[in-house]
This record gives structure tokens, sequence and C-alpha cells, in this order.
């Protein structure tokens, strides 16, 4: 028994009231007869006052769930009152400032959010058998918003044997960083195959077939992976330069057959030609200004190599043709005649030479009447 401290309370009715109390106190009634001197004290009693209620904390299997998706909640260190709890959970939803029960929420230490489409808020209010409540902590459960699919952004045709820079889009929600496979196929193709690195952009650095490509994305915390839709990418043909025809062996100073050409292929079908000369047939290429199918370079006195430049603009591809050569003989010199003798006797005769023909072919002497 507690007998020391004892405060008066300044009041001796039939009835006390000692006023809300927080902590464990003892009382007892003080009897004085003022005529006898005379003190006595009653019984004693206490008034045990329990702890203070504490509502607790609430712990989430994971604060942060993707879309559509949902996580368990519990409600742990709760305290105080007569250990007998009545658990109400409630809810906040982002956007709001209301505060209501949770959705299926029961008289229990541990709640499942069932599927959630945005952020909420999570608390309990703990009532104890003494009348009296707290409210926990609150847990927010942030809800990544809806994974959406993109597309893919880039040329959509390009020369043979070029680079093609490919870059997705439109990707939203889920939860950053995101990882990314890019995959091809041929446009006849049925099976995707996996190209490039983890990046949102892809170069093919050398396309040589048309194709199909579509990039994969996977968000982060398990939220999903979406597919982009298909971009086609066309190549266009590589470039077949013309052919041109043909050699020959001409004359000094005579035209030689017009050379020809067929028409170059490939690429956008839309070339520039040029009829090209050189005197080695391997450097000093000379531009002719002529493009046509045929082309007649005038008579030769020397020998020529020819060829046929062909631009293809769109591609920005220049390509050349077979290099034929025109053979020019040597210009014709007769030469000079040396006689044994020049001086000779009636009905005699003489021997004649001809001395350093060039380019000939057939020789004949003729003589005078005399």
């Amino acid at each position: 028994m507690v007998v020391q401290a004892w405060t008066s309370s300044g009041q001796g009715g039939l009835t006390y009231s000692p006023g809300k109390l927080i902590a464990h106190r003892w009382f007892r009634l003080k009897v004085t007869n003022v005529s006898c001197s005379i003190v006595k004290y009653s019984n004693v009693i206490d008034v045990f006052v329990r702890d203070s209620i504490n509502a607790g904390s609430i712990t989430a299997s994971t604060t942060e769930i993707c879309y559509n998706t949902g996580t368990n909640l519990s409600l742990t260190k709760t305290s105080g009152g007569d250990s007998n709890y009545v658990y109400t959970w409630e809810q906040l939803t982002s956007g709001t400032n209301t505060w209501s029960v949770a959705t299926g929420a029961k008289n229990s230490t541990s709640y499942s959010t069932g599927l959630l489409l945005v952020s909420h808020d999570y608390r309990v209010r703990v009532r104890s058998g003494c009348g009296v409540e707290d409210t926990s902590s609150i847990s927010k459960v942030d809800v990544a918003k809806e994974f959406i699919s993109g597309t893919i952004s880039g040329v959509d045709t390009i020369c043979y044997g070029s680079a093609a820079l490919l870059t997705s889009t439109g990707f939203a929600g889920g939860r950053l960083p995101y990882s990314y496979q890019w995959q091809s196929k041929s446009s006849s193709g049925t099976n995707w195959v996996n190209v490039g690195t983890d990046s949102s952009n892809y170069q093919e650095t050398n396309s040589q077939i048309t194709s199909h490509y579509r990039v994969n994305v996977t968000s982060s915390q398990g939220c999903g992976m979406k597919s982009s839709t298909v971009k086609l990418v066309v190549v266009r043909d590589s470039i077949v330069p013309s052919i041109i025809s043909s050699s020959q062996i001409i004359c000094y100073n005579t035209l030689p057959k017009a050379l020809t050409r067929t028409s170059a292929t490939g690429a956008d079908s839309s070339f520039i030609y040029d009829w090209e000369w050189s005197s080695n047939g391997s450097s000093g290429w000379t531009s002719s200004g002529q493009g046509g199918l045929t082309y007649s370079p005038g008579k030769l006195i020397a020998h020529r190599w020819f060829r046929l430049k062909v631009t293809n603009v769109s591609c920005s591809i220049v390509k050349y043709s077979n290099v034929i050569d025109v053979f020019v003989r040597d210009s014709i010199n007769a030469g000079s005649i040396t006689a044994s003798t020049t001086e000779i006797c009636y009905n005699t005769g003489t021997n004649l030479s001809l001395l350093k023909p060039q380019g000939v072919i057939v020789i004949m002497f003729t003589h005078g009447s005399n």
C-alpha cells in the first residue's frame, strides 16, 4: 500500500470526481474530529489507468505497384488501452481529400488493397474497450500509370547499303527505366530476329533488304512488356551501272562507230549519264558533256578509252560502266625512195628502195613514161 506523498484534493463531499486521469492513482479519505483533535483515514482504493493507446504503424509488402495490381498492408506495434481493439481501415484516393472506409476492409490488422488504378493513402483507426481511439501513421501506395505502347519513327525508304536510324517513341507509364529489345524480319519472313542493343534507338548500318522492324519495351518492377507498331523500311535495289560497247580499231583521223550504252537499274531508277574519255584508260578522265544512249566522239587521231559515269542523285551514288578502248592506227608516212643509181644508160635499169614507211599496208611503185 502506498502511504506517502498524499495530496489533498480540497474536496470532502459525499462524492468526488478526480477528473480525467492519465496515470495510476490511489485515493483515501481523511476524517478529522476537531474537538478531540483526532485524525482518521478511510480505506485506500486505487484507480488503475491503462496506458494511452498507440494505433501503431502500417507496413506494406511493397509501396510501389504496377497499374491494376494490389499489395498487402499490415498494422503492427499497436499498444495501450485494454488490448481489445477494433480496427477500421481507411483510404484516401489520389486527387481527393476525403477519407473513407477502405474497400473490402475487415476488423483485422491486415488488409489487401485489391486491384488499384491510381495511388492511395491508407490509415487505420484503432479503438480500445475504454472508448478511446488513435489513428495510425499513413502508408502511401504509389500506383504506376498504365503502361502504354508506342511507335517507331525514322526513314521509310533508304538506299541499298545505307544506314537506317530508328527511334522508339510514345511509350509511357509503367516504371522507369525501360529496357529495349529491337527485332527485325524480312518483308517475306515470318520469324522475328533480335537485333541491336538495349537502347531507345536502333541503327541498321548496312541495309540490303526491305525489312519490318519492331521494338519490345519492358517496364521496370515487372510492370509489363509492350511491343511497338511494326515499321516497314523499304530498301531500294542496288545500282547496276550501264554497259557500253564496244572496243574497236580505226584508222588515223577517222570516225569510230558510235558508242552505245544500256540503261542503269536500281535505286529510284532516275540517273544522270555522262560519257567520259581518257588517254590512258586509268586516270585523267574527262567529261564529254553528253549522256545519250549513243555517243560519237568525232574523228580521232590518238588512242582513246571511254566509260560512262552514272549518277543517282537521291542516293548520292556514282557508278561507272565498263571501259572500252578505241585503238587509232598511226597516220601514214610514205617514207622516201633511194636508187642504187639515179643516172643510167639507154635501155638499162636501176634498183629503187623505199625507206621508213609508216602505217603502210600495200606498197606500189610507179614510174614515168620516160
